[in-house]
């Protein structure tokens, strides 16, 4: 085994890694149960920093998360980012994003907003009708099916 910190790591291989069950299972190990109790599923524990840095990782994924992994690793990491990418689309097709309207009242303010995501290019421009909308509404339910497929 390798441990590799997560400094190395992409933001989206981190995110992969860390939702496995198999680092939820060494985390648990490891780390530091703040509510042990008789119910199992009301515990909490305490993932610190270091604990999550000392991941250990076999080796062949370990390389490939460096770029000198065997075709096969390879393709793991690049599914990995590709799902990381595919994450982050969903909140520019939520419902709030369909009557988002450049110009109209508190657009700017919103805008600036620390993580404000714009609505999805592929929804075409605002609504003007009702039957605008529903098509902007189907189209957003289209592109989140595709996704998830």
């Amino acid at each position: 085994m390798v441990v590799v910190g997560p400094s190395r790591f992409a933001a989206d291989t981190v995110a992969g890694l860390l939702n496995s069950s198999t680092a939820l299972f060494w985390l648990k190990q490891v780390c530091f149960n703040k509510g042990a109790g008789e119910d199992e599923e009301r515990d909490r524990f305490e993932f610190a920093g270091g604990k999550v840095q000392q991941l250990p990782l076999p080796t062949s994924i370990a390389l490939a998360l460096k770029g000198q992994g065997s075709p096969l690793t390879n393709r793991i990491a690049h599914l990995s980012q590709v799902c990381w990418e595919r994450g982050q689309r969903p909140p520019s097709l939520a419902l709030k994003k369909l009557f988002e309207k450049p110009g109209e009242a508190y657009h700017d303010w919103n805008s600036s907003l620390p993580g404000y995501v714009p609505p999805n290019a592929e929804l075409g421009p605002p609504f003007d009708s009702v039957d605008s909308l529903r098509k902007r509404f189907c189209k957003a339910k289209e592109i989140r099916e595709r996704l998830r497929a």
